[in-house]
């Protein structure tokens, strides 16, 4: 029941350093905090003393601050139930340096204009990041930067540009039923992106109005191996927009995916070996386009598509892949597997009301 208007931070605590004994718990409840200049509620400290921090039914409203809720070093953080509006700055930051902390749950919270990040977790060893509305915010909507395990679930997303959910550095990751959407034709917009983050899995999610990628898998210093994508509905927005994207990936599987709307490429792979697509329709000037992919699968997928596209491309540098029990109508090519493509099976297909078949 408590309030602040116009303070330089509306609640801050200061967990101790060096070997400080645990504060405990530290609770945070039906609070409103109005145009506070640096946070709205900031923990910090130079030392996890396994403090447990709850923030439950709080407003956040016209704040000129680097976040809205900042903490750090906390055990177990729980930001649940709040609503925040109008920020400059973020909405809810929670990181742990000290090589992650044991918990974090941001769920079913609402924020909307936010200048920074909606919702950025960082270091956290169990993080969940579920039921949350996200509406135009200037940067990311959410993102988990190493924390194994994460879960984001049914979170909705709704802006004009940027990323709407990112993972990066997640092993084991669960994102299910997000809902992201461009509400301004997202010209550099991306659904999602998978960074360097290995046996994740997005199901059952829609990403709609996206200008770039609906989901973008990427490795680099660290692989992006072994992530499945199944069950996901995409509708770009943009005449080069892509579904899928892999980039520098190892047995990434889509399956039983929809792709609608302005879309260029369904899936689009660079040095993605060993994937696997399967099942699912799309609608849109190429199904699969795979450069330098070595090993792949598509079976039982169905492509309509307009006669400028192909309905699978491989490149010259791709090997060993194969085209199973797939409907591939109305492309220029049904399948085009490259002038040097090598050890290729193309088995039980339909390319009829493709201009050519096989190419």
């Amino acid at each position: 029941g408590n309030g602040a208007n116009q303070s330089t931070a509306g609640i801050s605590v200061f967990l101790g350093q060096h070997s400080a004994a645990a504060v405990g718990d530290i609770r945070v409840l039906d609070c409103r905090i109005i145009n506070a200049k640096s946070y709205g509620i900031r923990t910090t400290g130079t030392a996890n003393v396994g403090s447990r921090l709850t923030v439950r039914g709080c407003s956040f409203e016209g704040l000129a601050a680097v976040s809205a809720i900042e903490t750090e070093n906390d055990d177990d953080v729980q930001v649940a139930d709040c609503s925040f509006y109008n920020l400059t700055g973020r909405g809810v930051y929670i990181g742990n340096p000290f090589a992650g902390g044991d918990r974090a749950q941001v769920v079913d919270n609402r924020i909307r204009l936010v200048t920074g990040m909606g919702i950025e977790v960082q270091n956290i060893a169990g993080a969940v990041v579920s039921g949350n509305s996200v509406y135009n915010v200037g940067s990311y909507g959410i993102s988990v930067d190493t924390c194994p395990g994460a879960v984001v679930n049914g979170n909705r997303v709704a802006t004009f540009t940027g990323v709407g959910i990112e993972i990066i550095g997640c092993d084991g990751f669960s994102a299910a039923g997000n809902f992201v959407n461009f509400t301004a034709g997202g010209a550099a917009g991306t659904g999602m992106t998978v960074d360097q983050s290995q046996r994740g899995t997005v199901s059952g999610c829609t990403f709609i109005g996206f200008g770039v990628d609906g989901v973008h898998v990427m490795g680099n210093v660290n692989p992006a191996d072994f992530n499945t994508i199944t069950g996901c509905a995409f509708k770009g927005n943009d005449t080069f927009a892509v579904g899928v994207r892999l980039n520098t990936t190892n047995h990434t599987a889509v399956a039983s995916c929809t792709f609608s709307g302005t879309i260029f490429v369904g899936v689009r792979g660079v040095t993605a070996n060993k994937t696997t697509v399967s099942g699912g329709t799309f609608l849109g000037s190429y199904a699969v386009y795979l450069d330098g992919c070595s090993d792949c699968r598509v079976s039982n997928i169905e492509s309509v598509g307009p006669s400028a596209g192909n309905g699978i491309t491989w490149t010259s540098s791709s090997t060993g892949n194969s085209v199973i029990g797939s409907r591939l109508t109305g492309h220029a090519v049904g399948v085009d597997v490259g002038a040097s493509a090598d050890y290729i099976v193309i088995l039980g297909n339909d390319t009829r009301g493709s201009t050519t078949g096989i190419q």
